[in-house]
């Protein structure tokens, strides 16, 4: 099937009254969103990158909040010249991360 025929059969679906969701990481778990005509290609072939376009976030940044196990962490460095690793809140979706990660301070770091 080419992206083409993809985008056809999603606007059939939604011309017969059904729409395509698809989940994607939220505060707590995971959020329905509605996956348009045109993004049925980009979600069937990389995932990823259609959930860092859902989330509002880069490729690239959605990576590293799936790597830092979505856990944005202190932006400051120890004492001994190292990044603190400390949380800065127990879990988060993509668009906190990125404004959080490596931009704020934890308690310790205040």
């Amino acid at each position: 099937m080419t992206d083409d025929d993809r985008i056809v059969l999603a606007r059939q679906i939604e011309a017969a009254g059904a729409t395509i969701y698809a989940p994607i990481p939220a505060y707590g778990g995971a959020s329905q969103v509605r996956v348009s005509p045109d993004d049925l290609p980009l979600l069937v072939s990389d995932r990823d990158a259609w959930i860092a376009k859902a989330c509002g976030v880069t490729p690239a940044q959605y990576e590293l909040y799936e790597r830092e196990e979505r856990v944005p962490r202190c932006g400051a460095m120890t004492k001994s010249g190292h990044p603190c690793r400390n949380a800065l809140a127990s879990e988060s979706d993509p668009g906190m991360f990125v404004k959080l990660h490596g931009n704020g301070n934890c308690q310790v770091h205040g």
